[in-house]
């Protein structure tokens, strides 16, 4: 195990985050070494990252196995990265440190957020969460691999989305029951991995899930938390939206996100079919 990162004034944050990303990556290529990387009761959150699975572990000797079961995921080392509108390491008050960090696994591209605390001259984490960002196998048709918009197949745009929503061209791939914020976020990464959601919803319009709440609601989280896949909210969006805001940014999501969604639409019975 590499050298524990003693505190002084000249390492700035960053480069305390640096180096136990550094310690971390080593700690999972070797399958242990717990206690030299996370505060005695430690919680690691993984989404499907290393584990294949959803698992929160606390302690050293739970994060120890957590260690052995992402050893044959990860693929080159973890790294401090600054997301899109973040900075890579969050300033704080009170002598942690809190870092996103990002690394790749034989399924994709990862991202995580880990608080670091300093004790006995060693920094150890508090918190540590991993989750995926995408996948190898079916890469976003975002950003620089957007589609350029031309048609493939002779249809215009409406004549083929109209083709979409009625199933004109075939089953879809997943049914999301319920269109609310997760259904419609849900969606819209499937669709950008190329793949063909269909939402149903119990509501006549996309967004009435917020529209027929009490009068005085907005949302209690500030805007930073609630933003949806691939599209921002405009910078006036208030800190606290309004529900029936809400609401028709859903509706307007739907529409300019391309997602199929049948409303007054109910799911009656659902089976399971093999192991699919």
């Amino acid at each position: 195990m590499t050298e524990l990162l003693e505190h002084s004034d000249a390492l700035d944050d960053e480069a305390v985050a640096s180096k136990w990303a550094a310690r971390f990556s080593e700690a999972v290529r070797a399958g242990g070494g717990a206690a030299e990387l996370f505060v005695e009761d430690a919680w690691w959150r993984d989404l499907l990252a290393f584990t294949g699975d959803l698992h929160s572990r606390q302690g050293v000797a739970a994060l120890d196995a957590q260690l052995v079961g992402a050893r044959s995921a990860l693929r080159g080392s973890v790294q401090v990265a600054a997301p899109p509108d973040f900075a890579a390491v969050l300033p704080g008050d009170d002598g942690a440190v809190t870092a996103f960090l990002a690394f790749e696994t034989v399924d994709g591209r990862g991202q995580g957020l880990v608080r670091l605390a300093s004790s006995d001259g060693v920094w150890r984490a508090v918190s540590l969460f991993t989750t995926p960002e995408e996948l190898r196998d079916l890469p976003f048709a975002a950003g620089a691999a957007r589609p350029d918009g031309n048609s493939v197949d002779g249809r215009t745009w409406h004549a083929r989305r109209a083709a979409e929503r009625d199933l004109g061209d075939g089953e879809p791939d997943v049914l999301i029951v319920g269109a609310g914020h997760s259904g419609l976020g849900l969606a819209a990464y499937l669709r950008a991995m190329g793949l063909r959601p269909l939402l149903v919803d119990q509501n006549q319009r996309v967004g009435d899930n917020w529209r027929h709440r009490y009068d005085s609601l907005v949302l209690h989280d500030p805007v930073h938390y609630d933003e949806m896949p691939f599209f921002p909210y405009p910078q006036t969006w208030p800190v606290f939206a309004p529900k029936e805001k809400m609401g028709d940014w859903l509706e307007l999501y739907a529409s300019a996100m391309e997602l199929d969604v049948w409303c007054s639409t109910t799911v009656d019975d659902a089976e399971r079919v093999g192991d699919r």
